[in-house]
């Protein structure tokens, strides 16, 4: 009654996406989530069309809360708009879409544990053994999708360092749609500040503002009045509850794997640096755990080699992308001004980046790119000086 071919912890967007498809091909699954699906979850709440595109199916328009085509990036008091042909960022909430992906898995035949917590995870030769606060289960395979604090990733590695991990502050502000319409449209807006402030953010929802702000957790001590002043400055009601959260932005600094066991999501790290974007990683990994765990179950084989390729194909697959985004955001660091204003200038580059954004282009590809086109951008830079153009 408690063995299963695979049991996926955490009911997040990876885990979802895990057991859907193991359920598809007939794995007996089990989900579990420590909360009641569904369930809040501070969030942004942007999915990329690169995350729309990963999952093999159609995002419901009742679950979209608006479709932008246009991005604001501003730094300091400079600002530069681009408009895309088709929308790029699907803004949605994280309780309703997560609901909907798990809905998703048990149409598909997976059986859902919620409010049930995993206390620890042993593999031993030949299945591994899942303990909750309600339970013990046996599984031939488990795949972990608990977030940044997992418990399957404490039981195989012992968890994230510190300088992995960056704080994310959010707030939901209220504001009617026809003032949403006047001031934001379909509109992202991106603010890079001082360094220490690292980057905010405004999405226009239904009903009300997403806002927020992300940073290395060493540098948070101020980062809520941060957030505060951010909002006044904007004209926005600061006077609102501030939610934070965590990130672990990892880039395979350790195994994603163990025996019989995968780590998917933020669960392995696998978040982009640069961006903050995690669902597009948490999506894709989570189908490719789902495809090792098909092929060792019909296989038999549980070997190591098996494993041990899940992580090779994440890499292949957005690994050298993820790593890309570390370079840029060190790189931005102690770059900042002078990147920020030359990118600003520049037309070309800017679209270009949107584009990998959308999934359209690979983030190396673009770095590439930008390498070759860096003698003319400093030129640029030089001739024109600090007169940055205003769009």
């Amino acid at each position: 009654m408690n063995n299963y071919d695979v049991i996926v912890v955490g009911a997040g967007p990876a885990g979802a996406t895990s057991a859907r498809v193991c359920a598809q091909h007939n794995l007996k699954t089990l989900l579990i989530d420590k909360e009641k699906i569904p369930r809040d979850k501070p969030c942004a709440g942007a999915l990329t069309s690169a995350a729309a595109h990963a999952l093999d199916f159609q995002i419901p328009d009742q679950l979209i809360e608006r479709k932008c085509r246009k991005i604001s990036i501003m730094y300091e008091k400079v600002r530069y708009i681009a408009q895309l042909e088709k929308p790029f960022v699907f803004l949605v909430n994280r309780k309703n879409f997560d609901a909907f992906l798990t809905d998703k898995a048990v149409e598909e035949g997976a059986r859902l544990h919620d409010k049930e917590q995993c206390v620890f995870v042993k593999a031993e030769k030949n299945h591994v053994t899942v303990k909750t606060d309600k339970q013990k289960y046996t599984a031939g395979i488990v795949i972990g999708a608990d977030g940044v604090y997992s418990r399957v990733l404490k039981n195989l590695h012992g968890g994230f360092d510190r300088d992995e991990i960056h704080l994310v502050l959010t707030a939901e502000i209220p504001l009617s749609n026809k003032e949403i319409e006047k001031r934001f449209r379909d509109l992202v807006t991106i603010y890079y500040g001082s360094e220490s402030i690292g980057y905010a953010w405004l999405f226009p929802k239904s009903g009300y503002v997403s806002a927020g702000t992300g940073i290395q957790e060493a540098q948070s001590k101020t980062l809520v009045k941060r957030l505060k002043d951010f909002l006044k400055i904007k004209n926005l009601d600061s006077n609102v509850r501030i939610r934070g959260y965590f990130i672990p932005v990892s880039h395979f600094k350790r195994p994603v794997y163990g025996n019989r066991i995968m780590l998917t999501g933020d669960a392995a790290g696998f978040v982009d640096g640069f961006s903050g974007e995690g669902i597009r990683y948490a999506v894709l990994s989570g189908k490719l755990a789902a495809q090792t765990a098909i092929k060792a179950t019909d296989s038999g084989d549980f070997s190591e080699t098996i494993f041990k390729g899940y992580q090779d194909v994440c890499y292949s697959t957005f690994g050298r992308d993820l790593r890309c985004a570390a370079k840029i955001t060190e790189y931005l660091k102690n770059n900042r001004k002078f990147i920020l204003e030359t990118a600003l200038r520049d037309t070309q580059s800017l679209t270009r980046y949107f584009h990998t954004v959308a999934g359209d282009l690979p983030l190396c590809d673009f770095v590439h790119w930008m390498r070759e086109r860096s003698p003319f951008l400093l030129t640029k830079r030089i001739i024109f000086g600090a007169n940055v153009r205003r769009r």
